[in-house]
């Protein structure tokens, strides 16, 4: 007979043990899905979004939030629904035992209990209100941090010897960040420890309460036993319940961030019935009464600009800095469209195309390029990354333009990644 016993507790404990091991794997299966979909469509909501949006502060904000939030909040969500789950099921279990001893005891535990967790979630909405208004501060702190530790500065810091004011800027606003999360971390402290008192009398005040009941012989000794072992669990239960929902609660309004970015809108209106670009091999372009606005200025930048770009012509743009040039590259890569005015392509608005067609016809190279620490092939074909281009096209590519000249050089020669920063990385001169 207790060889049996013996192997039905072992048995008992292989499954409890198993059972923990699955349930483990399943919510970080789910919360890692959870974090890559939610990182994903970040990705594909700021791949989409206008032009405009990249000159605004405020959308930086946004974004700064909703990354910092989709990196572990999600995840923390659903450990924290698993762990409520099982805290309210081992909660139901003790909370039937206390029942059965005294049904006054569990309801005197909860009144005393709520007061911590009144406290913990009114606290997490003043987090996150100081969050949203230090988001700006936090944007600097991370624009000097990678001053300081970026290739793309490291030249100028060095030459100009500028690390060590750099460093103290980025300390101060560390400093005056940190100074507002203490204050209110002070404060909630202190009246957590109150509500932890206020709990802790009432955990004591219930063993009194027991303890007189059995000097009146009100309560057996069974009871007192059965008391003894279930309250101080099913206090802890509570306690570990009531900082659950609070962490669930001020992860919930902290996830908020991640819809905000999501709920953004794009202002260029794609046509409902798009026309084709036309297939002439000679296409026009023409600026007719075109003025334009930043979203965010009050300044006009252009104004009544009328101008036409003929097929098979050279065009030069010449102005003082500020005069609008780049605005209008903008405007005819339909990266904005016009405060007023129209931009044709062969007679036919440009507003009529659909945008991503439209910017396949036009190359822009801007004055602030990007360096993309891709492979040389790679960053030859996001001239034309719609098209499967061939390889020998890549290589006609690379000679036309004289490139073929400093690649063939290379180790990898097509296949070398460009840049400092990764492993086998060559760098080109741009002098």
């Amino acid at each position: 007979y207790l060889g049996k016993q013996v192997k039905e507790a072992a048995l008992s404990a292989v499954l409890y043990t198993s059972v923990k091991a699955i349930s483990t794997y399943i919510t970080e299966k789910q919360s890692g899905k959870v974090a890559e979909y939610i990182d994903l469509k970040i990705h594909s909501i700021a791949t989409n979004l206008d032009l405009s949006f990249y000159e605004s502060p405020g959308y930086f904000d946004i974004l700064k939030r909703a990354r910092d939030m989709a990196t572990d909040r999600p995840n923390i969500i659903v450990f924290t629904i698993v762990e409520i789950t099982k805290n309210i099921l081992s909660l139901i279990l003790i909370a039937s035992m206390l029942v059965a001893i005294d049904w006054r005891l569990f309801p005197i535990l909860t009144l005393f209990v709520i007061p911590t967790l009144w406290v913990r979630i009114k606290f997490a909405d003043s987090q996150n209100i100081l969050r949203l208004s230090q988001t700006a501060l936090e944007r600097k702190s991370n624009y000097f941090s990678t001053l300081l530790t970026s290739d793309i500065h490291a030249k100028e810091i060095r030459s100009f010897g500028l690390g060590n004011y750099l460093r103290k800027l980025y300390v101060e606003i560390r400093l005056l960040l940190l100074s507002g999360r203490l204050k209110i971390s002070k404060q909630r402290t202190y009246k957590e420890l109150i509500t932890s008192s206020i709990a802790t009398i009432g955990f004591f005040a219930c063993i009194a309460y027991i303890a007189i009941g059995s000097i009146r012989g009100v309560t057996s000794v069974g009871d007192i036993t059965l008391f003894l072992v279930a309250f101080p669990q099913a206090f802890n239960f509570m306690q570990s319940l009531s900082a659950n929902i609070s962490a669930l609660y001020q992860n919930n309004i902290f996830v908020k961030s991640i819809f905000e970015l999501f709920d953004l809108k794009n202002n260029l209106v794609e046509s409902d019935h798009p026309r084709s670009i036309p297939a002439d091999y000679e296409i026009d372009l023409e600026l007719k009464n075109v003025d334009f606005t930043y979203p965010h200025a009050d300044k006009r930048t252009l104004n009544n600009i009328n101008l036409k770009l003929p097929a098979g012509k050279i065009i030069a743009v010449a102005g003082s800095n500020g005069a609008g040039k780049s605005t209008l590259i903008k405007l005819l890569c339909r990266l904005y469209d016009p405060t007023s005015g129209s931009i044709t392509l062969n007679g036919n608005d440009i507003k009529h195309f659909k945008s991503d067609e439209y910017r396949k016809q036009i190359c822009a190279v801007y004055q602030d390029f990007g360096k993309y620490n891709l492979t040389v092939q790679d960053n030859i074909r996001f001239g034309d990354i719609h098209n499967e281009r061939k390889q020998t096209e890549v290589f006609e590519a690379a000679k036309n333009s004289g490139a073929d000249l400093f690649i063939d050089k290379f180790p990898q020669k097509y296949k070398t990644v460009m840049g400092r920063i990764f492993d086998d990385g060559h760098e080109v001169s741009i002098g």
